[in-house]
């Protein structure tokens, strides 16, 4: 019988998961195209949640697992500073 550890569960678990971080209002509409885009990307069924994130400036960050997708003001602006 093949055993997990509670992290091991927890990391797979958020792999099917999209936790999408906003600075203004995100519709339904948005979460699921959103949802939709990444169960493409990761060719396997993922949800996606709306999380308020008072620290952008605009736009969205979305969470899948370990990866970071950023399209917010405040992430553009670090990658600018950071090219400079």
């Amino acid at each position: 019988m093949l055993k997990l550890s509670p992290r091991a569960i927890a990391t797979e678990l958020a792999r099917s998961h999209a936790l999408v971080e906003h600075a203004g209002p995100v519709t339904d509409a948005t979460l699921q195209m959103i949802a939709g885009a990444m169960t493409q990307k990761y060719k396997r069924p993922v949800t996606a949640t709306a999380r308020p994130n008072p620290k952008l400036l605009a736009g969205l960050r979305v969470r899948v697992g370990s990866d970071v997708y950023e399209s917010s003001v405040s992430g553009q602006l670090a990658a600018l500073s950071s090219a400079v």
